[in-house]
């Protein structure tokens, strides 16, 4: 059998026959990346096959239900028949061939007060395929990002951000002032072109493409946010909150703002945790052309900046966080 054609009839063959097909394409794989220097080349093959590979399987099963089983009346069940679900997770992958997704909203207020829509799918396939995505193509993903971004990356987060920010401050204390932007929506508003296009960039696989757009892109927010975002033209939009691999997808897809302002307009001092992004300019003038150049290359990927951006001297954000602080603080009180 060829292992390299695509019109498999995989329903018709054995698990052990499934297992050497996907074990020869992938060996085939590594052995290209091995004849390279050990370099993997820009787009990748046969990333549906590594995903649909048992042992990763496997694996994404056990990270998916971490510290979870005894809430989750569904993961509960899968365990009782665990191997025989992950198998045909094995045949959907290969196949393409899913379920409906099913998306179920819950409100959770954050601390802050502020109420979000988390989607909540079934454990069994959704939750397990989106981790076994990640487990593949995650590495890949994170390479393509600025050294500049922390959220949803191993080793870094919030206080990777503040330690930057405070090494800009002493690498250039020639910047005066910051820029504090935040997009609408973002993970709502994100569009699904810009996704498949990013992904196309780096991945050679369409079939993988097809199963983006089946696992994470069938979830569309698009006609609820045309009056939100004040776009005429009714565009697909939207990574469902609270799925595993939305925040890195997500944060892949922005990233071209993030290489444009680095590369374009050279800002040295930009840092940018999900949809929060701080730049520092030397003057007033800089960090009003700063913000006026993110708000210009947000709006080419569909995404807007907040009206309520920040342009402030250096030391005075401590203060209105402070205010902001006391203001929940009381609010808070006056409720209970």
């Amino acid at each position: 059998m060829n292992i390299g054609r695509n019109d498999i009839d995989w329903r018709n063959l054995s698990h052990d026959e499934i297992d050497r097909i996907i074990a020869e394409r992938i060996e085939a794989d590594d052995r290209r990346i091995e004849a390279s220097g050990g370099k993997k080349p820009k787009r990748v093959g046969y990333i549906l096959e590594r995903i649909a590979e048992i042992n990763n399987l496997r694996e994404a099963d056990r990270e998916a239900q971490d510290g979870k089983v005894k809430k989750n009346r569904f993961i509960r069940r899968h365990n009782l028949h665990p191997e025989e679900d992950l198998r045909a997770l094995q045949l959907m992958i290969l196949t393409l061939d899913f379920p409906a997704p099913d998306y179920s909203v819950m409100k959770v207020r954050s601390d802050a007060g502020k109420v979000r829509d988390i989607v909540k799918q079934k454990y069994f396939p959704w939750r397990i395929l989106h981790h076994a995505i990640m487990r593949v193509i995650g590495e890949d993903i994170y390479k393509s990002l600025i050294y500049d971004t922390s959220a949803c990356i191993k080793g870094k987060g919030l206080h990777f951000g503040v330690r930057r920010m405070k090494s800009f401050l002493r690498r250039y204390p020639e910047c005066k002032w910051f820029v504090k932007t935040d997009f609408k929506k973002f993970y709502q508003s994100i569009l699904h072109e810009l996704i498949v296009a990013a992904l196309r960039r780096k991945f050679k696989d369409e079939r993988f493409i097809k199963l983006i757009e089946i696992a994470v892109l069938s979830y569309d927010s698009g006609t609820e946010l045309i009056d939100v975002l004040e776009n005429e033209v009714e565009r697909k939009r939207g990574v469902p909150i609270g799925a595993f691999t939305s925040q890195p997808i997500g944060n892949f897809a922005a990233s071209r703002i993030d290489h444009t302002m680095k590369e374009k307009y050279h800002v040295k001092c930009l840092h940018r945790y999900c949809d929060d992004n701080v730049m520092l300019a030397r003057s007033k003038a800089e960090a009003l052309f700063l913000i006026r150049a993110y708000e210009r290359e947000s709006a080419k990927v569909g995404l807007v900046v907040k009206a309520n951006s920040c342009i402030a001297p250096i030391g005075t954000e401590t203060k209105n966080g402070n205010k902001k602080r006391r203001k929940r603080k009381r609010s808070k009180r006056k409720k209970d």
